[in-house]
């Protein structure tokens, strides 16, 4: 479900009503979640469903097939102009009700959305990476903030503590790439270097 085919602009979203539909969107989308969201508190699990929906719908985006590149770049960008009008304090779209929420209860930085909006332009524009240092600055943007948006939700701030989670989040991206290597072919995108290829 894209944000296009929601009518979002036409109705006012409460706070209650934007987390039910960020639930809904993670609940329909990600088959794993509700085993997943066994292991958040219940008090997180709506903070979360706010976080996944932002990504899944930039991912869709980055994804969504029938669309030239320059058009997923767009959507993205407008995605971003969203996100940012939102942390302005004028969100609209269901999603970016629940995340102002969010973010203004853990006190949650805006770049750690641009670095995923980031990754997902690099989705649509970058389908090879030459070195393995490639690979990481990718996982820099891709994973390791996901890491972290989970850390500040758990109020845990110290650089080190982060640093760790970035650690962890790299490695599982690339164990994810090692393990999707024929799904992420089917859409013409390699993330084994170049360099250990030739």
């Amino acid at each position: 479900m894209l944000t296009r085919d929601v009518k979002t602009a036409r109705k006012i979203w409460t706070v209650p009503q934007a987390f039910q539909f960020c639930e809904r969107l993670t609940y329909d989308h990600y088959e794993n979640f509700p085993v997943a969201s066994l292991f958040f508190p219940k008090d997180k699990r709506r903070y979360v469903c706010a976080i996944y929906s932002f990504a899944r719908i930039a991912d869709d985006f980055a994804d969504e097939p029938g669309l030239t590149p320059a058009e997923r770049i767009e959507s993205l960008n407008e995605w971003d102009e969203q996100l940012v009008d939102s942390y302005r304090g004028h969100a609209q779209h269901p999603v970016f009700v629940a995340l102002r929420e969010t973010v203004d209860r853990f006190e949650i930085p805006i770049e750690l959305f641009h670095h995923l909006l980031h990754a997902f332009r690099m989705d649509v524009t970058t389908h090879r990476y030459e070195t393995f240092e490639d690979v990481l600055e990718y996982c820099e943007h891709s994973a390791n903030p996901i890491g972290r948006l989970m850390l500040l939700l758990f109020n845990y701030r110290s650089e080190g503590s982060m640093q760790q989670s970035d650690l962890i989040c790299t490695a599982l991206q690339l164990t994810n790439f090692w393990q999707d290597v024929s799904v992420d072919l089917q859409k013409d995108r390699v993330y084994i270097p170049l360099d250990d290829i030739r």
